[in-house]
């Protein structure tokens, strides 16, 4: 008995020592932790306290005060950059005072005079020849000007450059978009009595304008963000191609080659029917792998495998990303590298440009070498600048060439979000525009993805032209820093309705049909606490519901815009009913348990109708 009792108490003893061992080891961990979060925040005061004494420095010793706040505001403004031909929109700019009707914009007034592009020296010399003004134009004749003067300088020589403007349209016989409209418009104003055949001719080409509006459609492809959850809309668009493409296969099978064969060439003519596919994160993956028709069969195993792609790492998000990207980077490597590059070109993730997925998505109109040469440089980059109009071959045959304008036929786009932390402005990626050319596709689609605290900011150097092709900047500037386009554009539908009127310039319909990943319901309790913990410990509650609300705001908004005659719109979401995150690998299962009955419901056939009736239908 008492050799027993005594072999309990020592068991005892040796329990309570492992706790306590045990509790001081986690104690260890805590502080250690606790430190490392504590020298962060004092390596963080030290660089406050430096800045703040050079700050204090530069102000004793007679240089340059610092200041905290330089001018920001916008003002709508009747006024066009004549270098990028965006339209004005700072309180003051640059312009010149001789004939205060040459303009530039805060970026272009950075350019040095003589370095414009010589279309545009050409045409500001012209106006001074026709003004009979001194041709010997230099930088000291561009000089700063505000709004309220460039608006009383503008209204003395209004009604000459108006009329000239009129008699162009006049002469062309058509309204081509809505800056010329507003000519038309303002001088019938002013011309209350027009003589009889004129007006019959403005009124025909109003009516054109508004019939050429109505028939011409715009066909949008627009992919949420959502991690994981992306597995949803892929599963999605694969039954969507298998019933309108593959109707006549009774029991398609996924895992059969013949079958996956058929699906791929199935998924090439689904994808001509779409102008413009539009991405954020897990979104833009998928809209770039249809823009190429990358068989999404494929793709759909990598999100069955999250597990390996959604590489762990240890103490994050506490310390550093939840996750490290090098599996799921990689696999995005391998999707570039196997693409069929036109002309035998070899290309790899390395080296692909977005101007290489232009030429891809739009061969007819590939920009070639010899686009690039030093000499076509810079007009090629101004006609898919701000420059750039597309338009329909139908309704412009005989459309001719403009001074102010780069004609463009229609083309396939792919728009990519993603926000540029170095320049805290957001970023839509778009392969149809020039100044996103020099980005790395690689680059582009891991930016997307890089959302805060899962993933790391993708740190992008952007490419340099040397004798046509784009290179590896030899002395690279600082890298730009770009995180997941959801914070600002979840669901980038109204982003693609954006790039569209910026490209179009004029009136279209809009047949939109967006894709959504599930509508998050992480709820925010009387037990969830602030700060740290309370906010990133449960379950990425902060990135969850700040990734939905820009989806939320988007919807709505989308939703209520779609009630206009021109824009035709379906979403096509569910709600998840319990709280799930971003990369809850469990999602895929419980989807596909649902998705049997789910493609039989109301949801579903709602989506093949707007298919067949706004897409399907209106491309043919």
């Amino acid at each position: 008995m008492y050799a027993d009792s005594t072999r309990c108490a020592i068991y005892r003893r040796i329990k309570n020592k492992e706790k306590n061992i045990s509790k001081s080891v986690n104690r260890i961990i805590v502080t250690s932790i606790g430190l490392l979060i504590f020298s962060y925040h004092l390596i963080d005061i030290f660089d406050l306290y430096s800045k703040g004494k050079q700050n204090k420095k530069k102000s004793m010793g007679g240089g340059t005060q610092s200041k905290l706040l330089e001018p920001s505001s916008q003002i709508s403004t009747d006024f066009q950059c004549d270098n990028c031909r965006i339209t004005i929109d700072q309180v003051s700019w640059k312009q010149c005072n001789q004939c205060h009707s040459f303009d530039l914009c805060g970026q272009c007034e950075q350019i040095n005079y003589d370095e414009l592009i010589p279309i545009v020296l050409d045409n500001h010399k012209q106006c001074h020849k026709k003004m009979h003004l001194n041709e010997m134009i230099t930088s000291q004749d561009i000089t700063s000007i505000s709004i309220v003067e460039a608006e009383a300088e503008a209204n003395q020589n209004l009604d000459v450059r108006s009329e000239a403007e009129y008699q162009r349209i006049l002469k062309q016989k058509r309204i081509e978009n809505d800056y010329e409209m507003a000519i038309v418009m303002n001088m019938l104003q002013q011309k209350q009595n027009p003589i009889s055949t004129e007006s019959s001719d403005v009124h025909s080409m109003i009516s054109g304008y508004h019939i050429q509006a109505s028939q011409t459609n715009i066909r949008i492809l627009s992919l949420d963000g959502g991690g994981i959850r992306g597995y949803m809309p892929i599963q999605v668009l694969c039954q969507l191609i298998t019933e309108t493409h593959l109707s006549d296969i009774e029991n398609f099978n996924a895992e059969n080659d013949k079958h996956q064969e058929l699906f791929h060439a199935a998924q090439a003519e689904f994808i001509k029917k779409f102008d413009y596919f539009t991405g954020t994160s897990t979104g833009g993956l998928i809209g770039f792998c249809l823009a190429i028709n990358y068989n999404i069969l494929k793709l759909k195993k990598i999100y069955e495998r999250s597990s390996f792609y959604f590489k762990r790492n240890r103490l994050g998000p506490y310390l550093w990303d939840k996750y490290d990207p090098v599996n799921i980077h990689n696999e995005i490597d391998k999707i570039i590298d196997q693409i069929q590059w036109p002309h035998g070109q070899k290309l790899t993730a390395k080296n692909a440009t977005l101007l290489d997925l232009h030429n891809l998505l739009n061969p007819k109109q590939e920009v070639t070498i010899q686009q690039l040469a030093k000499d076509k440089l810079d007009e090629t980059l101004m006609s898919y600048g701000n420059w750039l109009e597309f338009y329909d071959s139908k309704f412009s045959k005989d459309i001719g060439q403009s001074k102010i304008r780069s004609f463009v036929e229609r083309e396939k786009v792919l728009l990519i979000t993603a926000y540029n932390t170095t320049g805290d402005i957001m970023t839509v990626f778009n392969t149809s525009y020039a100044k996103h050319w020099p980005y790395l596709i690689a680059d582009v689609l891991k930016a997307t993805m890089a959302a805060p605290t899962y993933f790391p900011p993708q740190h992008i150097h952007k490419r340099i032209i040397r004798d046509g092709h784009f290179i590896e900047d030899p002395h690279p500037k600082p890298a730009e820093i770009f995180i997941d386009g959801g914070v600002f554009a979840n669901d980038p539908e109204l982003v693609a309705m954006w790039a569209i009127r910026m490209q179009w310039k004029k009136l279209v319909n809009y047949h939109l049909l967006s894709i959504g990943t599930g509508t998050y319901n992480g709820k925010l309790s009387p037990t969830t606490r602030g700060g740290y913990p309370g906010w990133i410990r449960t379950d990425g509650l902060a990135i969850n519901i700040l990734m939905d609300a820009t989806r939320s705001s988007t919807e709505i908004m989308g939703n209520n815009l779609a009630k206009f005659n021109n824009i035709r719109r379906m979403k096509f979401n569910y709600r998840i009913i319990e709280s799930m995150s971003l990369d809850d690998p469990t999602f895929i299962q419980k989807f596909n348990d649902e998705w049997e009955s789910l493609k039989t419901g109301d949801d579903f056939k709602a989506l093949l109708y707007f298919y067949n009736k706004y897409i399907n239908k209106q491309s043919k």
